[in-house]
């Protein structure tokens, strides 16, 4: 009964939270009553309440004794207002992000700046491309002291928009920090501090893990958006392969549209294996699709994923994954934004953070009788400099015993 109430739990938390964020709840306008939250959601008063206190202790909510919960007014400023932009438009899956964002308005807050968050990407993809300066205006209205921005992921031939968008900001004196990823594609880099994760150390963990287990024509899905994060999760894969003398082939990296199942059929899952997906939304597809094709995961081929977003756990089967520290990020970001503020003449700074190795069961660890613990070589082959692969800290669900078998299609 434990994981049914936790997904109630957190069905609640991002409906509240989702909507404080998109704006549909606004500060100091009240939100549905508990009593109305848990029919909506079919979840106990309980579940509903810890949800509620939650948030509340992350400063985003105030109960009112007699009167009901009400988003929290925005404070004082004190310092000045810090813009926060990143993509919330239909189709872009938020995953660590929500977490991040939590811990980096509750900082902004607590240091006594004002937080605006717009929500100009609200209009798609089509609305950035067609005038990127535009969705600045409402950020440049408010004469925000420095903007946390994520860049969008889009086709190569359309990356230009997230140039333009930096250099509104820029005209204006507005400095920018960037979170998760750069303006330009991995290994390049902008002259805009950036705040992430080691892409390239965490996916050459994953990688190591998987070849532990003796898999060896691994393949890395994704899709064919461009991200400096995942050019720099598939660079660390390679490497990961040729340092085990492996050398990948091309064609083993797939970059496409995984919501159609054509996509899944042509991986060609029998002859393969293991994927490493470059999220765990796309891991999520992959497995909906295997189940479709008579694929089992992990006894026909394994399936990891990056991010550790909530549903990961739920998955049928559980999926091993990498965790982004969320709240590491946020203090990261914000002590790199008062120290710019502070001090304009510092050289761009790019801060990546280490991610913990989750084993679950999609990546067949289980039925080999528990995961082999990894021990990467700070500095592999094609590792750059001050992004050597750290020593992972994996965790296990539980042991298992069983053969693992290939099954083709």
């Amino acid at each position: 009964m434990a994981e049914p109430r936790r997904h109630k739990y957190r069905e609640v938390f991002e409906h509240v939270y989702q909507g404080i964020l998109r704006g549909r709840y606004r500060p100091g306008s009240r939100i549905p009553t508990e009593m109305e939250l848990a029919t909506r959601f079919d979840a106990s008063r309980m579940t509903v309440s810890r949800a509620l206190r939650d948030l509340q202790s992350q400063g985003l909510l105030q109960r009112r004794h007699g009167a009901g919960t009400f988003v929290q007014e925005v404070p004082r400023q004190v310092n000045g207002t810090v813009g926060l932009m990143f993509p919330v438009f239909p189709g872009f899956h938020t995953g660590v992000f929500d977490a991040v964002t939590v811990e980096l308005t509750r900082q902004i807050q607590a240091a006594g700046y004002g937080l605006f968050l717009g929500h100009p990407l609200h209009g798609g993809v089509n609305a950035v491309l067609e005038n990127p300066e535009k969705i600045c205006e409402p950020y440049l209205e408010r004469g925000l002291c420095c903007v946390f921005f994520t860049p969008v992921e889009l086709p190569a031939e359309q990356m230009a928009a997230n140039v333009e968008i930096v250099k509104t900001f820029e005209r204006e004196g507005i400095p920018v920090v960037l979170l998760d990823r750069d303006i330009c594609d991995f290994p390049a880099r902008s002259r805009h501090d950036l705040i992430g994760v080691d892409n390239f150390g965490a996916a050459y963990i994953l990688t190591q893990h998987l070849l532990s287990l003796g898999h060896r024509r691994i393949h890395f899905v994704g899709t064919s958006a461009v991200a400096t994060t995942i050019s720099a999760r598939i660079m660390g894969y390679q490497a990961a392969l040729v340092q085990h003398g492996i050398m990948p082939e091309a064609s083993w990296v797939h970059r496409g549209d995984p919501r159609l199942l054509e996509f899944a059929r042509q991986l060609d899952p029998g002859s393969t294996d293991a994927f490493l997906c470059s999220n765990d939304h796309v891991a999520a597809i992959l497995l909906r699709h295997f189940v479709t094709l008579g694929v089992r995961v992990p006894d026909d081929v394994a399936v990891v994923g990056f991010d550790d977003t909530p549903f990961a756990a739920l998955l049928a089967p559980p999926l091993t994954t990498v965790r982004q520290p969320a709240v590491a990020l946020g203090a990261a970001a914000m002590r790199v934004m008062v120290e710019r503020l502070e001090d304009s003449t510092l050289p761009p700074r790019e801060i990546r953070l280490p991610s913990e190795l989750v084993v679950r069961e999609s990546c067949g660890a289980l039925l080999r009788g528990g995961a082999k613990q990894v021990q990467p070589q700070a500095g592999a082959p094609g590792t750059p400099a001050g992004n050597a692969a750290p020593e992972p800290k994996a965790r296990r669900s539980s042991s298992g015993t069983g053969d693992r078998r290939k099954k083709k299609v």
